[in-house]
């Protein structure tokens, strides 16, 4: 009987202590969270083996991931810290995608850490600038904010090739007929102005707004579960699409304002400031497009973690020229249009800045004169 009494005892002493002991495992064990994953701490390890608490699956698990708690941290602190230098400072690892990022792991391992760290074995949940990594080195793929590589890749260039074409092929010859047919009135040739008219009616309805239409959605669906509009890429994409919607109601009421302008001077007056507005939408346009692309080269860099090593650089060379050239053109011909119209009219004396660029060079074609 007194044997039984102390076995109780001891029962009674021991059940407190356990529990103690997996409430504390537990706690320790919600608060190592590193990165979305949470992880085992020493003490909880400790307590762990003292009272021989079993293994739950996920210890099972990161054990077989990762080998050892160290191990753990020290591959989820070095990935976080080459993402992080990735998305602040643009810089690359030497080989491009995840394979590369493996070949720098390894190195690092076997040069600064003992024996017995390893790559780990299962997908790794890393954050850096509001863009959430799932990095898989078995199969050697990643996911970004929940989008996989391939899928990345096959929207980034969709959205690419539709931006490019709109902002930089079809809006550019939207505008270049527009100038033409103000450059024919001026200088009484008048062009057939219902079909440039009609073909700028297509080229905008046809081409511009369906590829406009499918860079956006192709673009905010490779963001992913992200923000979409956190980067500056996507606050100027969005600035710049909005412009080119004013832009075209702008056009728009200019083209209804132009019967008009016969009828009244007040007419005159409004159509003018109208065509004012419109030249500088679409030269807001053109030059935000300019910064677009590149901050969208950078943010593509970042999301593919260097993909655009896979980039010909003579090839992008190539036709960044050409585009270069287009979107020059298309600048030159609104600022010639816009530096003839002002001259021709004579509904507004000229200011004084004007007056003082029309003597620069009325004097320099004076002194041309003079020596020849």
């Amino acid at each position: 009987m007194t044997s039984r009494i102390h076995q109780l005892l001891l029962l009674a002493w021991s059940v407190p202590a356990l529990l103690s002991g997996q409430v504390c495992s537990v706690a320790a064990h919600n608060l190592d969270y590193v990165n979305g994953e949470t992880g085992l701490s020493i003490d909880s390890l400790s307590r762990s083996r003292e009272f021989n608490v079993p293994r739950s699956d996920e210890e099972s698990r990161r054990q077989y991931c990762f080998g050892t708690t160290q191990n753990q941290l020290y591959v989820t602190d070095f990935l976080q810290s080459n993402l992080d230098i990735l998305t602040g400072h643009s810089t690359c690892w030497l080989n491009r995608g995840v394979a590369g990022l493996r070949i720098s792991l390894e190195r690092n391992l076997t040069s600064t850490r003992p024996s017995g760290m390893q790559v780990p074995k299962c997908p790794i949940n890393i954050t850096s600038s509001g863009n959430t990594y799932l990095i898989d080195f078995t199969k050697n793929s990643y996911h970004v904010n929940t989008i996989s590589k391939s899928l990345l890749i096959i929207l980034t260039g969709i959205h690419v090739a539709a931006m490019t074409l709109a902002f930089f092929f079809v809006y550019p010859t939207i505008l270049i007929f527009s100038t033409l047919i103000a450059l024919g009135e001026l200088i009484e040739r008048p062009l057939f102005k219902a079909r440039i008219e009609k073909w700028q009616n297509i080229l905008f309805c046809v081409f511009f707004l369906p590829l406009l239409a499918i860079g956006m959605l192709c673009g905010l669906t490779g963001m992913g579960s992200s923000d979409h509009f956190r980067t500056e890429h996507g606050i100027i994409g969005l600035v710049t699409a909005a412009l080119a919607t004013l832009a075209v109601g702008v056009y728009l009421i200019e083209n209804s304002l132009r019967p008009k302008i016969s009828t009244s001077r007040r007419w005159r007056r409004v159509h003018m400031m109208v065509n004012y507005t419109d030249i500088f939408l679409c030269q807001a346009v053109l030059m935000l497009s300019g910064f677009a692309l590149p901050d969208g080269i950078d943010d593509f860099q970042v999301m593919s973690l260097c993909g655009t090593r896979h980039i010909s650089t003579s090839l992008s060379f190539s036709v960044g020229m050409m585009v270069a050239f287009i979107w020059n053109s298309a600048m030159a011909a609104m600022t010639l249009q816009w530096w003839l119209v002002r001259r021709a009219s004579e509904d507004k004396p000229p200011g004084k800045i004007w007056l003082l660029i029309s003597r620069v060079f009325r004097r320099n074609s004076d002194r041309c004169e003079e020596d020849g």
